[in-house]
C-alpha cells in the first residue's frame, strides 16, 4: 500500500509539471502569433501611407507574415 501511494503521488506530480509546460507553451505559442500579427498589420499599415501600390504593400506584408511564422515554428 504504501509503494502504491508512493508512485501515485510521482506520477501525480509529473503529470502537473508536464501539464504546467503545455499550457505555458500554447500560451508563448500564442503570443507569439499575436505579436506577429500586430507587427505585421503595423508594417503594412505603414506601407500603404507610402506612395506605391496597394497589391505590393499587401505582398510585402504577406511575405514578412510567412517569414516570421516559419521563423517561430522551426526554433
Amino acid at each position: 500500500m504504501n509503494l502504491h501511494t508512493t508512485i501515485t503521488d510521482t506520477v501525480g506530480v509529473w503529470l502537473v509539471a508536464f501539464g504546467l509546460k503545455v499550457l505555458g507553451a500554447i500560451a508563448l505559442w500564442l503570443i507569439g502569433r499575436w505579436l506577429i500579427y500586430f507587427s505585421v498589420s503595423l508594417i503594412t499599415r505603414s506601407l500603404k501611407k507610402r506612395p506605391i501600390e496597394t497589391d505590393h504593400s499587401l505582398e510585402k506584408g504577406a511575405v514578412l507574415s510567412v517569414l516570421m511564422k516559419e521563423s517561430v515554428e522551426s526554433a
